[in-house]
């Protein structure tokens, strides 16, 4: 799912870079002394009006969502959820963000409280629970 959100934010902000800005989004100055402090403070305040979309930059609403088919897991378990359905992205805060200009790298850490997701799922690799 952190991957899913992650593509939406990213294509939602190139989409949004290539026309002018909304009023929602503040720019930050690329001489900014703390950049990346105002990048996510900024992004913060705009998270809650991209997750409700923006017809006229071509932005669907991320809230709700629902994701066709969902893989989660680790070493020792992995579930499939289809028809996964989730309204919990609004309270997606940016913690960290990186805009590195000269190697042309940009990323970001982002946190959600709570997320829940609804769905059909099965357990395809694992156990959840094994007493014997």
């Amino acid at each position: 799912m952190k991957y899913l959100i992650c593509a939406l934010i990213s294509l939602s902000a190139v989409n949004v870079l290539a026309k002018d800005l909304p009023s929602y989004i503040t720019q930050c100055s690329l001489k900014e002394a703390d950049l990346n402090g105002c990048i996510r403070d900024n992004g913060n305040k705009a998270i809650p009006v991209i997750v409700k979309g923006d017809p006229d930059l071509g932005i669907p609403s991320l809230s709700p969502i629902t994701v066709k088919e969902l893989v989660l897991g680790g070493d020792n378990l992995k579930i499939m959820v289809t028809d996964a359905y989730c309204d919990d992205l609004k309270t997606t805060k940016l913690t960290e963000t990186l805009f590195d200009l000269k190697n042309q790298k940009a990323g970001y850490t982002a946190v959600i409280d709570s997320l829940t997701v609804t769905g059909k799922y099965s357990i395809k690799d694992g156990k959840i629970l094994d007493l014997i």
